[in-house]
């Protein structure tokens, strides 16, 4: 697994260059038929890094929440520090 994250890893810092490259050869070529494609490009070096930020954040909210339903909740667990060793209810001790 590790290996796929690191080959995965390496092409997207492959292709961030590739579109920080072609934009910059975009803005110096002074072309009418260049400007769409500059557009693209600069829209394209910002959107692409966004979904892959939020498709990673939504994948560890994913992983976290399969985590916790797996296992119990330590919120739930009733032991001896909260009722002191009986399990008498603490209202009607009052």
């Amino acid at each position: 697994m590790e290996k796929i994250k690191r080959f995965f890893a390496l092409l997207l810092i492959i292709v961030l260059l590739a579109m920080f490259i072609s934009t910059l050869i975009f803005a110096i070529i002074d072309d009418p038929a260049t400007m769409s494609l500059l557009k693209a490009s600069i829209a394209a070096t910002i959107i692409i890094p966004v979904f892959l930020w939020v498709i990673k954040m939504f994948a560890g909210i994913n992983k976290r929440h399969s985590l916790r339903s797996s296992s119990p909740d330590p919120d739930d667990y009733t032991g001896s520090e909260e009722t002191d060793g009986d399990n008498s209810d603490p209202e009607k001790s009052k």
